[in-house]
């Protein structure tokens, strides 16, 4: 009987663990749509509106205020263009469809240093990166983005490195911080939920994740896949 209870039990975790990464499939779908709506349609429409006031101020006609104006609402719709981008690129980033998974860590960090005024540096070891299925790029991209939110949110940390290695057979990447740490059984529910979040998507990759943190000694997230996926 206790083999059988445990039977299911195993059968029902699969079937959790199937069922979330089915869930995350198709959110990244519904994000990739949504992105290439933002960049395609409102990104298109507002480069000609700046187009657009760019050519009405050039109007010998115009006065020098009318003139002013509209170049103010160039500018205006300048930074729309590039919130549009912004929004695009955290949803897709496109370099990972058209660069790779290294590529898309090295932009991940450079933005996450710039916002968050922290050092920040990617470390590569192991062959020369290959390209992955995108599902595995896509996956350990988002495990990476979401330790690098963690680190922003919880660590105070003045430094943060991310070790990419692929190999033949595998490939893993590792978020280090040099932050508070923290005693994973003294977490409050909602952040250690967080992390089951991390474990979960590398096990959907066919992989694993380690945490490896204490109080006062920074942290270090470790996920490591096969290169042909789950």
């Amino acid at each position: 009987m206790s083999g059988e209870n445990d039977n299911d039990v195993q059968r029902k975790l699969a079937l959790q663990h199937l069922l979330a990464e089915r869930l995350r499939q198709s959110q990244e779908a519904e994000r990739a749509a949504v992105a290439r709506a933002v960049h395609d349609s409102v990104g298109q429409t507002l480069s000609a509106m700046k187009m657009q006031l760019h050519e009405a101020a050039r109007d010998p006609m115009l006065s020098p205020a009318a003139v002013a104006c509209f170049r103010d609402l160039e500018g205006h719709v300048d930074s729309l263009l590039e919130d549009a981008r912004s929004i695009a690129s955290r949803l897709r980033p496109g370099v990972i469809d058209h660069f790779g998974l290294a590529r898309a860590l090295e932009a991940a960090l450079d933005r996450f240093g710039r916002e968050q005024g922290l050092d920040a540096g990617l470390q590569r070891s192991g062959a020369e990166p290959q390209r992955l299925p995108g599902h595995i790029e896509i996956g350990l991209l988002r495990i990476v983005e979401l330790a690098l939110a963690n680190v922003a949110q919880h660590a105070n940390a003045q430094r943060v490195d991310v070790v990419f290695e692929q190999t033949p057979d595998t490939v893993s990447v590792a978020v280090r911080d040099d932050g508070s740490g923290f005693d994973r059984s003294a977490l409050e529910p909602a952040r250690s939920l967080g992390l089951l979040d991390l474990e979960s998507r590398a096990a959907a990759l066919g992989g694993n994740l380690t945490i490896d943190s204490a109080p006062g000694a920074g942290t270090t997230v470790a996920a490591q896949v096969p290169v042909n996926g789950a």
